[in-house]
């Protein structure tokens, strides 16, 4: 199986902090298993040195406005924060349970949540130096592990003879997490991991070689219920593998061998904002290619959906900031509506403004999106002007130096990309105006901080 460098901790309570007995080394893989509590803003997972530099900060951030939240990863040293690199859509959702792997290798430590690769973050201090590891903040814990993989296929000291049998003390309860790793052998024709009470087999999870399909099944009183199988085998014989069990209060959910690369997003939810008659309803039907929003003042915030470059695109089209047809409260309620329909949070925000109207919105139109979603949607905003054709080249060159124009991407922490729509029947431009609002979603969330200027392109 795997060595254990040391005992793992069962239940342990929160704040935790334990030594990390010989330090780090590449190839030591850490696991934690437990329950983002209901209530929770954020928790932290620090691997340290000592008790004031941090060389991997995990801390899952909850947002009411983006939905279930974000995760950022950064490092302390020297008494100060680095720059953060941020991911969104958590895997860490409130009141649900989890199971966090940190990976080590020599340029970074690979993370994954709940069996699946989630993030990869380079060392900025040596991993060598880290002694202690930290857990913060309003989550449970319900295990805590070291463990450090074989890489031949003899046995190592603290490996367990299979067929292996124990009893888990306490029985398994939502938040507790099993972890086994090991190596298949070379004549393997069936694995079996089950899970067993005094009535039967809970769970019966079988990797079938010869057959190459993993077989499900629970076995209750004598009899087995319907068998569950899957094509996918993520088992090789002679290989290295690693189990994680996590039990859930519905059900038990099985991850096997963390990849080492993360899936690429394929859906992108956006929110179009602006002042009425900016033409967000328009700017709408020309990513989806149809005429899927009337265009007309809008009163109300709507989604339309489509395919667009192989992925799923959902967009909400909301009323416009300065709509004398709805008081206040109503502007507040369809606001509020359009995170509702962009569940579980919108990857962008869109703001759509017109050049000939550019000079009077700046601040009108700031204010409005600082009221209705808070000063951290500006770090989700991308801006989009139209009305470029009605430019010279010259008064183009004149508006992206000037003054006004800055301030507005000042406000957005220089993170915003800002395009400039011309074209509407160039497919090629939608591609590009969607990989721009990837970097909104992806890069710029990281938290890149390099203080360079956003980036402008036109479309021609």
């Amino acid at each position: 199986m795997a060595l254990n460098l040391q005992p793992p901790f069962i239940n342990p309570v929160v704040p935790f902090s334990c030594m990390i007995k010989g330090g780090l080394q590449n190839g030591m893989s850490i696991t934690v298993c437990g329950r983002v509590l209901p209530n929770a803003d954020r928790f932290n997972v620090n691997l340290q040195q000592g008790s004031e530099t941090v060389a991997l900060h995990v801390n899952p951030r909850y947002a009411s406005w983006l939905g279930p939240g974000y995760v950022v990863h950064n490092t302390r040293q020297y008494g100060k924060w680095g720059w953060e690199e941020r991911k969104v859509e958590t895997p860490f959702p409130k009141g649900q349970t989890f199971s966090l792997q940190i990976l080590v290798t020599q340029a970074s430590y690979k993370i994954s949540a709940n069996g699946k690769p989630f993030s990869e973050y380079k060392h900025r201090i040596a991993f060598s130096d880290v002694d202690r590891m930290c857990v913060v903040g309003k989550v449970e814990l319900s295990l805590v592990s070291f463990h450090y993989a074989a890489p031949t296929h003899a046995a190592l000291p603290g490996s367990l003879t299979v067929p292996y049998k124990t009893i888990i003390h306490g029985g398994l309860q939502p938040g507790k997490g099993i972890i086994i790793q090991g190596i298949i052998s070379p004549q393997a024709k069936r694995v079996v991991f089950s899970l067993r009470h005094k009535a039967g087999i809970v769970l019966y999870y079988s990797p079938c070689f010869d057959k190459k399909l993993v077989v499900c099944n629970s076995c209750r009183n004598g009899k087995w219920d319907i068998e569950e199988h899957s094509q996918l085998m993520p088992f090789e014989r002679g290989q290295a593998f690693q189990v994680t069990i996590c039990c859930s209060p519905r059900n038990f959910e099985v991850f096997v061998n963390e990849s080492d690369e993360p899936p690429a997003v394929q859906e992108l939810r956006m929110v179009l904002i602006g002042r009425s008659e900016a033409g967000k309803s328009s700017i709408g039907n020309v990513i989806l290619g149809r005429e899927a929003f009337k265009e007309r003042r809008t009163t109300e915030s709507e989604i339309q959906t489509g395919r667009v470059e192989d992925r799923n695109i959902s967009i909400i089209d909301t009323p416009g900031f300065f709509n004398t047809q709805l008081t206040d409260e109503e502007m507040r309620e369809q606001m509020m509506k359009s995170l509702t329909l962009a569940h579980p949070g919108p990857h962008v925000f869109l703001l759509v403004i017109r050049l000939d109207r550019f000079i009077e919105d700046v601040v009108k139109i700031v204010k409005k999106i600082h009221e209705h979603f808070g000063k951290d949607a500006f770090r989700f905003t991308m801006v989009l002007f139209t009305g470029r054709e009605a430019m010279s080249k010259r008064e183009w060159i004149e508006f992206r130096l000037d003054r006004k124009t800055r301030e507005l991407l000042s406000f957005c922490e220089e993170k915003c990309d800002v395009i400039i729509h011309k074209n509407k029947r160039d497919r090629k431009q939608i591609a590009s105006l969607l990989e721009n609002m990837d970097e909104v979603f992806i890069k710029k969330l990281k938290g890149c901080g390099d203080g360079g200027c956003a980036e402008v392109q036109e479309i021609t």
